[in-house]
């Protein structure tokens, strides 16, 4: 009963930008259960993939795998605090941000298919 309550309060006390993360994975059990041929659950899946990017707290840079809470200064890394970096990054409504990008992202595919062959 205990764990449950905590575990409870963590979901009510979360901040609004951690509804990011449940958007994304939301996202991809949509299109996974929807009824939909091969072809389209995997365009919707490759518009999925091609968002992580933009509405993660990672990026590539270099050889390597940088984190959005690291800021880069002369010869270090320094940790961002809070919640700070990522409401200018995706705005206060984090849900809002990721299913606007993933809208945004589609559209563009949508509209580059008019240009496939076959």
């Amino acid at each position: 009963m205990l764990a449950e309550s905590r575990s409870l309060r963590r979901k009510l006390v979360r901040h609004p930008v951690d509804a990011g993360l449940d958007s994304v994975l939301q996202i991809r059990s949509s299109i996974e259960q929807w009824p939909c041929s091969s072809k389209v659950r995997e365009f919707l899946l490759l518009c999925w993939i091609s968002i992580l990017e933009k509405v993660g707290s990672y990026f590539k840079e270099g050889k390597g795998i940088k984190y959005r809470s690291n800021k880069r200064m002369p010869g270090k890394y320094e940790a961002r605090q809070g919640w700070e970096w990522q409401c200018t990054r995706f705005g206060t409504d984090q849900r809002k941000f990721v299913l606007q990008t993933f809208y945004d992202q589609l559209s563009m595919m949508q509209a580059d298919t008019s240009v496939w062959k076959g």
